[in-house]
């Protein structure tokens, strides 16, 4: 897969994409989740393993004594997707043929901006465009380390990325940002953090 990244002032966010076990996602257990992590995460940035701790705070992935790296991790039926970041960081992917109850969940849990993007959207387009809107608004509940505890109708991405609109109750006041890709073998990923532009390396390993 060729990198995808878009550069600018903003913090460097890395998106690690790997190869699962078909039906991986459902079969692959916390501790054998969290070893993979660690494993790719020492690899890539060229540490021993037993240099680095991970554990979880705040619903967030972390390395122990390293406040300044970031953790996201992501699984579709066949990918595991593992970002990092010196800020806070959010990432999902999702095969856009793993689409399901599309309706259900536009109605439920979309923000009425998205619900209307979808309505207006070709019928042959929506899958794609409920992918790029839903792996965005994933990323983002990730990002804030809040997951499902959020409203997701009360937040809307847009469907290229850019600005985050947060409803009302959002107890975290920075501007946050989203960013999508369709990668080329039919997954989409999103990625969000709080800064603007959203630079981000994609590869994998």
């Amino acid at each position: 897969m060729p990198d995808a990244t878009d550069h600018g002032e903003a913090d460097l966010i890395t998106v690690l994409i790997e190869n699962i076990e078909p039906g991986g996602r459902s079969r692959m257990q916390l501790d054998a989740k969290k070893d993979r992590v660690h494993s790719i995460l020492a690899s890539h940035l060229g540490l021993p393993a037993s240099a680095l701790e991970i554990g979880k705070a705040d619903n967030r992935w972390v390395v122990i004594d390293r406040p300044d790296l970031w953790i996201s991790t992501s699984y579709s039926e066949s990918k595991m997707a593992v970002a990092f970041s010196n800020v806070e960081i959010g990432v999902d992917i999702e095969h856009v043929d793993a689409v399901t109850k599309v309706e259900d969940v536009v109605e439920t849990l979309f923000h009425r901006n998205e619900q209307k993007a979808m309505q207006t959207a070709a019928i042959d387009q929506r899958d794609a465009l409920f992918a790029r809107i839903w792996t965005q608004k994933e990323a983002y509940s990730k990002a804030l380390g809040k997951g499902f505890e959020i409203e997701f109708s009360g937040f809307a991405v847009l469907p290229q990325g850019g600005a985050v609109l947060a409803g009302p109750e959002r107890t975290d006041l920075r501007d946050w940002h989203t960013a999508v890709f369709e990668l080329d073998d039919g997954h989409v990923l999103g990625i969000a953090g709080p800064n603007a532009p959203l630079s981000a390396s994609i590869c994998s390993t």
